[in-house]
């Protein structure tokens, strides 16, 4: 089944690429490219990258990749600012958690159960406390400033 799912799925990008079919509306984009033989309604893409990209668009996607990439980067630099074990520990523990909630995002919709939101929020707090050179807001600042002058424009579209 979720060959099929993500095959609807890459019709409504290849349909609606730049602002999506909007949040939440999966279900209903998916009916109108639905592949042939194939007579269930999901709600979900069962790949929370593609449901993204499906919903919001291309750009809203490639924010969220750049922060999600900018706070790894960040998070690699934070664990190598000198030779703490505490928090090269701590910090390896949290990179390798969130790297693998994306890994399992490619195949499942981790992030439309508000738990896992809550835990990934709590694992990049605990990522980003370990920081005391301020590395990861300064980065967090400047991508969210630049992203968000770069992608305005498209909300009023």
């Amino acid at each position: 089944d979720r060959f099929s799912i993500w095959q609807g799925a890459v019709s409504v990008i290849a349909k609606y690429p730049w602002l999506g079919t909007g949040p939440g509306t999966f279900g209903h984009a998916f009916l109108a490219v639905r592949p042939t033989g194939y007579h269930a309604r999901p709600e979900f893409a069962h790949s929370d990258h593609l449901q993204l990209i499906s919903d919001c668009g291309w750009p809203a996607f490639i924010t969220v990749a750049a922060m999600f990439i900018t706070l790894l980067v960040s998070g690699y630099r934070i664990i190598h600012q000198d030779d703490s074990r505490l928090r090269i520990g701590v910090g390896a523990g949290c990179l390798g958690a969130l790297v693998s909630i994306v890994v399992h995002s490619l195949i499942d919709f981790n992030f439309h159960i508000p738990a896992n939101w809550l835990w990934v929020s709590v694992v990049a707090g605990l990522l980003v406390s370990l920081d005391e050179k301020h590395i990861a807001r300064r980065r967090a600042v400047g991508i969210f400033v630049g992203t968000m002058f770069l992608f305005l424009p498209l909300s009023f579209y």
